[in-house]
């Protein structure tokens, strides 16, 4: 075991926690970053912050409401099933329910912090034309309305277990 003391902070999307991580690792003179987002562990996608703080070692997890919704999925599974599923064990089915749930939320994320990285270089939103603005709109409640309908359906195969 590595770290003394640990914290997980819990961000609404993509986006906040690109700002979340880099506003703690400027906090900090002695900071490792384990990135599990584009390289998730069994699945498991967050940023964790390995941090030195007088002279003692703090862990923080930086994740988002779908990563964290995902990890409570996860959890839940090894409880009730199989306490090596977290690992990469466990049944055949269930492996391969947490691995399209863990693409699904890394899709989810792209597609959010695309638009936000769109829309950091655009004009401000009054400038452009009214069918911009309108197509903007449009991709934000779809966006939004796909982020529910997966934040539904984790929440629900959690409750099912």
């Amino acid at each position: 075991m590595q770290d003394i003391a640990g914290c997980r902070l819990l961000v609404s999307d993509a986006a906040n926690q690109e700002r979340v991580v880099e506003a703690l690792s400027r906090l900090f003179d002695d900071v490792t970053i384990v990135d599990r987002r584009e390289c998730p562990s069994y699945g498991y996608r967050a940023v964790h912050l390995i941090v030195t703080s007088h002279g003692k070692v703090i862990e923080i997890q930086v994740r988002t409401s779908l990563q964290h919704l995902w990890a409570e999925l996860s959890e839940k599974f090894s409880d009730v099933v199989d306490p090596t599923i977290k690992y990469g064990g466990g049944g055949e089915r269930i492996r391969e329910l947490l691995a399209r749930a863990s693409d699904g939320v890394a899709l989810e994320e792209l597609a959010e912090k695309q638009l936000a990285d769109i829309l950091a270089n655009s004009p401000p939103q009054d400038q452009l034309p009214e069918d911009l603005r309108q197509e903007i709109t449009a991709n934000r409640e779809r966006l939004s309305s796909c982020k529910q309908q997966l934040t539904d359906l984790l929440a629900e195969l959690i409750a099912g277990i």
